[in-house]
């Protein structure tokens, strides 16, 4: 299996991994959206703020645009595989992508095109008091498990056109842009946060931010941890004028790694699928969710799968030595984790339906700090306007 999996990632040359990932994701939410709708789940109702909609509608319409954005990738790899010579063509990839994506007619699925742009303005956007959407905040996350692609399309981009001499040259300066690129997911991600503290002023919003905020110290550590093992195949040691040494460098990494990792699972696990109620007070007990739409096999399934993958993806953000041999499997860690990531989306969409359609018990109320409405059922998180 060693074997098979750096054959199978030289099938894609390294500089079409990103645009394969990108197309892996798309499906990945046809998919989602096509499981929410066979289980009697809604998901137009929270993605566009819509009365209920037919299963079908969700879901087709995006087909045609995605298997447009794949056919064009696939046939530019199989192009570069057979004509190596011809170094345009990756820029031809990227340019289709993206003029599939804002493409000016009415054509390929444009109203699911219009939204999507819709949202990424609003996610991208500066205000501190702009409403947050239920889809921007699941837009806002799925780009955070996109970050490591994007990190890498910047290095891959670099290495394919813009080296001019050897490998560790420039490496330090794309470092230092990959890892700004990388770190804007969990920037958006953080405004957000502190945009729905400000709107409802309740304190769960700022744990949240502090959530996405313990990924920077983990991303600058793997810029310094890159710049290390560069300046260790060249002079044997760090020099002595940095702030620690390279071993040192390992543990502080690998401590708020773990921080950043555990923290997220348990948010994952107690807030956004709210299976289970940490009681404020010493004197309760921890509770499970009374209300499940899935069979309990299922959602531990998904508990164990988000636990893994959160723990080995930490790993593929240093390029310590001692990790070095986790990179060789970076295709199958990256599709690891956007599985991971549509896996979490289920369960998230499901939790909220299950609010929003049942109303929550007391024990959910003091423990997770939800405001109410009136009526007492949860207040709902705003959701986008309908299309005209």
């Amino acid at each position: 299996m060693d074997a098979g999996l750096p054959a199978v990632q030289s099938l894609i040359p390294a500089i079409y991994r990103p645009l394969v990932m990108l197309c892996v994701g798309t499906w990945g939410w046809l998919f989602i959206l096509f499981i929410l709708s066979s289980c009697h789940l809604d998901p137009g109702h929270l993605v566009q703020g819509s009365s209920p909609l037919d299963k079908h509608s969700t879901h087709v319409p995006l087909m045609t645009l995605a298997s447009a954005m794949s056919s064009v990738v696939l046939l530019c790899v199989w192009s570069s595989r057979t004509h190596p010579q011809i170094h345009y063509l990756p820029l031809v990839a990227y340019g289709a992508f993206v003029l599939l994506l804002w493409w000016p007619g009415r054509g390929l699925d444009r109203k699911e095109r219009v939204r999507f742009h819709r949202g990424l303005s609003r996610v991208f956007s500066f205000s501190m008091t702009s409403p947050v959407h239920f889809s921007d905040i699941i837009l806002a996350d799925i780009l955070t498990s996109l970050s490591g692609v994007f990190g890498d399309g910047i290095t891959t981009v670099w290495a394919y056109y813009l080296q001019e001499g050897p490998a560790n040259q420039y490496a330090y300066p794309v470092d230092l842009v990959a890892c700004f690129v990388m770190s804007i997911p969990s920037l958006l991600r953080l405004r957000q946060c502190l945009c729905e503290y400000t709107e409802s002023n309740t304190k769960r919003h700022v744990w949240n931010a502090l959530k996405y905020a313990s990924a920077f110290p983990v991303i600058a550590l793997n810029t310094s941890l890159r710049r290390a093992a560069v300046t260790l195949a060249d002079h044997g040691s760090v020099p002595s004028s940095w702030w620690t040494k390279d071993v040192y460098l390992l543990r502080i990494w690998i401590m708020f790694s773990l921080i950043n990792s555990l923290y997220s699972f348990g948010w994952d696990i107690a807030m956004d699928w709210h299976l289970v109620s940490i009681p404020v007070s010493p004197y309760a007990h921890i509770r499970l969710r009374r209300q499940c739409h899935f069979p309990w096999p299922l959602y531990g399934l998904a508990i164990g799968l988000d636990f893994a993958v959160r723990m080995v993806w930490s790993t593929r953000l240093s390029s310590h030595p001692t990790l070095q041999s986790l990179h060789h499997h970076l295709l199958a860690l990256q599709l690891l984790e956007i599985g991971r990531r549509w896996v979490w989306v289920i369960f998230r969409m499901e939790s909220e339906l299950m609010k929003r359609n049942a109303g929550v018990s007391k024990w959910d109320v003091s423990s997770i700090g939800i405001e109410l409405e009136r009526s007492g059922k949860l207040t709902p998180i705003r959701e986008e306007e309908e299309d005209p």
